[in-house]
């Protein structure tokens, strides 16, 4: 799934540059945590990605982890590291889903069953796009979704 992210995102920055499995320091709470999952950046953007596949309601939560890491601590080492000045920079979290309901929520932030967006994702950008249709007994279509949020953290 992270790989047709990455690709998406480096076809939307003309001149993109990827860099996959950014080593970093820092504790995610889950344990040690020591990368991104993808740099993709051109002259005018940079966005730092991770990706979860999602097929439990605590995955979400598990983004939202990702998503306080990436604010904290691993904004300070890519300003640190990488040259930011003048670039756009964002978070981007992609997951999925395997029904309409989740992926509805997600983008609305509301409830699905036990799935719930956590709060320090409401003020992202959330969507989704079905890219499998089909129905059984578990499922009714798979899903990407995702959210974009501003890294004005990488501004300072």
């Amino acid at each position: 799934m992270s790989y047709y992210y990455v690709q998406a995102l480096a076809r939307a920055l003309p001149g993109a540059h990827v860099l996959l499995e950014i080593a970093i320091t820092g504790e995610s709470g889950r344990e040690f945590d020591n990368h991104v999952d993808a740099l993709v950046f051109n002259d005018h953007e940079l966005v730092v990605a991770e990706f979860k596949v999602s097929w439990a309601p605590s995955h979400w939560v598990h983004l939202a982890r990702d998503l306080e890491r990436l604010r904290g601590p691993v904004a300070k080492q890519i300003r640190t590291g990488f040259a930011v000045r003048g670039r756009r920079a964002f978070i981007f979290l992609g997951t999925d889903c395997w029904h309409r309901g989740g992926a509805d929520a997600w983008k609305a932030g509301t409830k699905f069953g036990k799935w719930i967006l956590p709060e320090s994702m409401h003020t992202s950008e959330r969507d989704y796009l079905c890219v499998y249709p089909d129905k059984g007994r578990d499922f009714d279509g798979y899903y990407l979704t995702w959210a974009l949020i501003p890294f004005r953290e990488m501004a300072a």
